[in-house]
């Protein structure tokens, strides 16, 4: 049975329906698309009305095949919680790079997201397996300018998994189909890429898609030389801090975030947390939260070397550049 959220908040009356108060405030104070701007869950925002922001989570998620419940995240009220909590912490945007494939539960993060002071933004992605790449783009296009899941939201960047070896057809497709749709849109691109980030970037830059429009997630921040080149070509990369991280992991990331920026490759790197289990948010009973990164880390860049400056554009201004859509030249 499909749940039902209320549309209201706590002392609403009956007739107060948020949905309908947003869609009434869209319709008349609508957003001039040709301009640059971020896509959000509940719509576009100017790029620097971002802040600080989680650029690479898992928000709200039902896997569709996994039974592990710890990977279940469908908690509307926690969700609201934790991003409750990330406010408090100074964080003002995360990014939920969870694509269809992997059980984006978009109805549990827009709820969420209309009542939360946190932006939200979205992904597309990976669809049925037997889809051919017209469908797929299709799909992911429809996502990105339409809606996702009979909701009004529309996602704000496409992620695809990179395998780590030759892609299988499908994989294959997915990748083609998400280039035809980051060139359709404008939108970006985040690349789950453990091993195989050069691979996958030559493959997207010959189909015409920039290093400049694709973030590289799930490198291992240890991996100083990759981390190098693939920023050396244009591309952004998201550092995660990872659920055990310490003060010792905290200063080692920190060191290398200042040693990139001293050899001018700084400029695109982005934050994650890297948490992905009830068992590592505060609002489902563990730990540390999102609020760990935004309470510790930037004490650690200053330590580091890093003044203000550098750590809001680290926090706020490149995540904004990696996630803006329209109006940009490469």
């Amino acid at each position: 049975m499909e749940r039902q959220f209320d549309s209201g908040w706590v002392g609403a009356g009956a007739d107060d329906d948020l949905d309908r108060r947003l869609a009434a405030e869209a319709a008349t104070d609508p957003f001039d698309l040709t301009r640059p701007h971020v896509m959000t869950a509940l719509g576009p925002i100017a790029p620097d009305e971002l802040g600080p922001t989680l650029a690479w989570e898992r928000v709200a998620a039902r896997p569709p095949e996994d039974p592990n419940p710890d990977l279940v995240l469908d908690d509307p009220n926690a969700l609201l919680a934790e991003l409750e909590d990330l406010y408090n912490a100074g964080g003002r945007g995360i990014v939920d790079a969870t694509g269809p494939a992997a059980g984006r539960d978009a109805a549990t993060a827009v709820w969420a997201a209309a009542r939360a002071p946190v932006h939200v933004v979205l992904a597309t992605g990976d669809g049925a397996p037997r889809q051919d790449d017209e469908d797929l783009a299709a799909a992911m296009i429809r996502e990105l300018t339409v809606g996702i899941d009979g909701t009004a939201a529309r996602a704000g960047a496409i992620v695809v998994d990179v395998p780590s070896g030759p892609p299988a057809p499908h994989e294959a497709a997915t990748m083609r189909a998400a280039a035809a749709a980051a060139l359709a849109t404008g939108a970006p691109l985040l690349l789950w890429a453990p091993s195989g980030a050069p691979g996958a970037l030559d493959l997207f830059e010959a189909a015409g898609v920039a290093p400049a429009r694709v973030t590289v997630g799930g490198l291992d921040p240890k991996a100083g030389g990759d981390l190098a080149a693939i920023l050396d070509r244009g591309a952004f990369v998201t550092l995660a801090r990872g659920a055990a991280a310490t003060a010792a992991s905290d200063e080692a990331l920190a060191t290398l975030i200042a040693r990139l920026l001293a050899v001018g490759l700084g400029g695109r790197l982005l934050l994650a947390s890297g948490l992905h289990r009830r068992a590592h948010l505060r609002a489902y009973g563990g730990g540390p939260g999102w609020v760990g990164l935004m309470e510790r880390l930037p004490l650690a860049l200053m330590a580091a070397g890093l003044d203000a400056a550098a750590v809001r554009r680290l926090m706020s201004e490149t995540p904004a550049q990696a996630l803006t859509i329209g109006g940009r030249t490469e």
